[in-house]
């Protein structure tokens, strides 16, 4: 009998009766043939398992980690308290010491009434600039104009692209945050664009009657606002205008107007007042000229602050400049502040300032290491031999480094330093350095800071200060319950 297994493991037997030699040999050697095969289909699958598991065990390596840095945040968030580090970034300012100022604006304005009943349509755009003899308006007795949508022409264009160049090329932080207002401020421009390039054209067709044409008597800028102020001299001034509620009435495109109605209004000087009243002292500044800082506009201006008497016997400070007319066209009441004249410099709150104990390090003794970016020494550990250790420097001078005595790598006082003369420094002299903690890297690292103004909230500290803070810095505002290497979260 001859027999041999088939794929399922069954034992197949056969007669050796029904095969002769020949045949027997074939069979034999497709046997030996599918051995040879299934040993080579179990080594492939072999070295498979093999890959499988190494990959398997370098997941289960990461799960490990993992938890074991899980388990590591949950132990030291407990030893630590759970404390929650609020950061603060840094901004260049000055201290206020003056109240925040309501005052009225006060423009050399010059109102236009229509000369004829219709609708009127303007073909200047509204608080821009206008020379005289150009063309203002028109007035025809039909509101039906049948308006393209969004026909612009070449030179429309050209003014947009000089809008958005201006608002690119400006301090991009501030129109960072107003971009929303700016795309609608940008597309009201758009449409009035649109609506002027319409009415050129229909007029240019000869399809529009045009009853009358109005033209700029002088050079100015137009604007289409008219809250009734217009005539209003400073001497007539009363503080209760402020309190006022006031409207604006702005003509529009296409609207039914009657002779005599006012419709624009022209300012030919660039040259305002603002006046106000205050309960703050500026004698000091009086007939001189002051820095205002406007905050909602995020602007700031010099102006000549002077002081009158109105008709109603009452004492009015005011404040004149020449500057941003073009922000206050359509307004009259504005807050801003008078800012004194102290340093400018780095604006940082007062709870972020700590007063720390640094190991005072001859410069000899520090090293520095261009590929972790980090300064470190060689302290002493076992007679000559040195081990390396990164700190953090906190302050700088022309002969020593400062080191946080809390500092990460636990150096800690009577460590004996060596530097590359093998000469020796022992850590024994501490002194108190002024500083805040900063928090770029995710961790807390003292810096050192110059206050050179201050009050109850905020303190100026200079930008120049070596080992310092810079402008947009992350520091750590509850600064009393950091430590120099501190994990900081937030």
């Amino acid at each position: 009998m001859f027999g041999f297994f088939n794929k399922k493991n069954k034992l197949l037997n056969f007669d050796t009766e029904f095969f002769d030699d020949i045949k027997i040999t074939q069979y034999s050697d497709k046997l030996i043939d599918k051995i040879n095969e299934d040993k080579e289909v179990n080594k492939e699958k072999k070295h498979t398992r093999i890959k499988g598991s190494r990959y398997m065990y370098g997941l289960f390596f990461i799960f490990v980690l993992l938890i074991l840095y899980f388990i590591y945040s949950l132990l030291r968030s407990l030893f630590m308290g759970n404390i929650n580090y609020d950061i603060y970034e840094v901004t260049s300012g000055q201290i206020i010491k003056y109240n925040i100022e309501r005052g009225f604006i006060i423009r050399d304005e010059t109102v236009y009434n229509a000369k004829e009943n219709g609708y009127i349509n303007f073909l200047c755009l509204s608080n821009t600039r206008t020379n005289k003899g150009n063309l203002i308006y028109v007035i025809n007795d039909n509101d039906n104009l049948n308006m393209k949508k969004n026909l612009l022409n070449e030179d429309d264009y050209t003014k947009i692209a000089s809008n958005i160049k201006k608002y690119v090329n400006t301090d991009f932080k501030i129109n960072f945050y107003n971009l929303p207002n700016y795309i609608k401020t940008l597309q009201s421009f758009i449409k009035e664009l649109s609506n002027i390039s319409n009415l050129t054209n229909i007029m240019n067709q000869g399809s529009m009657k045009v009853n009358f044409a109005g033209f700029s008597e002088k050079s100015g800028i137009i604007s289409y606002a008219i809250d009734g102020y217009e005539d209003l001299m400073e001497n007539n001034f009363n503080i209760n205008l402020l309190n006022n509620v006031y409207n604006i009435h702005m003509t529009n495109q296409n609207e039914a107007v009657n002779i005599g109605d006012k419709i624009f209004k022209i300012i030919d000087n660039p040259e305002y007042n603002i006046i106000f009243e205050s309960k703050n002292d500026y004698s000091s500044v009086l007939n001189k000229n002051v820095r205002v800082s406007f905050q909602n506009e995020d602007i700031e201006i010099n102006g000549l602050l002077t002081e009158f008497t109105a008709s109603n016997h009452k004492k009015y400070y005011k404040l004149t400049v020449n500057k941003f007319l073009e922000y206050f066209l359509d307004r009259r009441i504005v807050e801003f502040e008078v800012l004194n004249d102290s340093k400018r410099g780095l604006k940082i709150p007062i709870s972020s300032i700590v007063e720390k104990n640094c190991f005072k390090l001859p410069k000899d003794f520090m090293f520095y290491d261009d590929e972790m970016d980090e300064d470190y020494i060689l302290k002493n550990v076992n007679g000559n031999e040195s081990e390396k250790f990164y700190v953090n420097v906190s302050k700088v001078d022309d002969e020593y480094y400062y080191i946080p005595v809390d500092n990460i790598n636990n150096i800690k006082f009577g460590d004996v330093i060596l530097n590359n003369q093998s000469d020796y420094f022992t850590l024994n002299d501490v002194v108190k350095v002024l500083g805040v903690y900063n928090a770029n890297k995710g961790y807390a690292q003292l810096r050192n800071i110059d206050i050179i103004d201050r009050n109850s909230d905020f303190a100026i500290i200079s930008k120049d200060t070596r080992r310092g803070i810079e402008v947009y810095d992350r520091i750590v505002l509850n600064a009393n319950n950091v430590k120099d290497g501190d994990l900081i979260s937030r």
